[in-house]
């Protein structure tokens, strides 16, 4: 048999017709049977497709919470204008509290002290670059003016 028909929403005004919506041979609930019959509307909201015999339900899926679900005919049309989509619940998430523990403080330990001498060693070759840089700027202004 050869099932045809049109997928609409008249709730879009003046074009109502909804394309690439999938029709497909179902259980009552909307589930799709095994092997999979399927088809997708085209961009009028048409569709055609040929079912076995023993098939009872054809089903359109707006989306995964929006699906119609009717009894064989060789004309079904679907019309989703009443079917608008659950508004989703607020999802309110919570951060987990972060558990303090209170560790014992070990006196005999000593913090790390930076000595003097290394702080030196580590920042003289910036040091050095910035006044090269300096005695350099200052001699080729010198040139520039005269």
């Amino acid at each position: 048999m050869i099932v045809s028909g049109v997928i609409t929403d008249k709730s879009f005004g003046s074009n109502p017709y909804l394309p690439n919506i999938p029709v497909y041979v179902s259980d009552d609930k909307g589930k799709p049977t095994q092997p999979m019959v399927i088809t997708r509307s085209d961009n009028n909201g048409k569709y055609s497709f040929s079912v076995d015999d023993n098939v009872k339900n054809i089903s359109a899926r707006l989306n995964s919470d929006t699906i119609i679900t009717k009894s064989l005919s060789p004309f079904i049309d679907f019309d989703f204008s009443n079917n608008k989509v659950k508004e989703l619940n607020e999802v309110v998430v919570v951060a987990p509290k972060k558990e303090v523990v209170n560790k014992p403080v070990n006196l005999e330990s000593k913090p790390k002290i930076v000595k003097k001498e290394d702080l030196f060693l580590k920042y003289l070759p910036h040091g050095l670059l910035i006044l090269g840089g300096l005695i350099i700027s200052v001699i080729l202004i010198r040139k520039a003016i005269k």
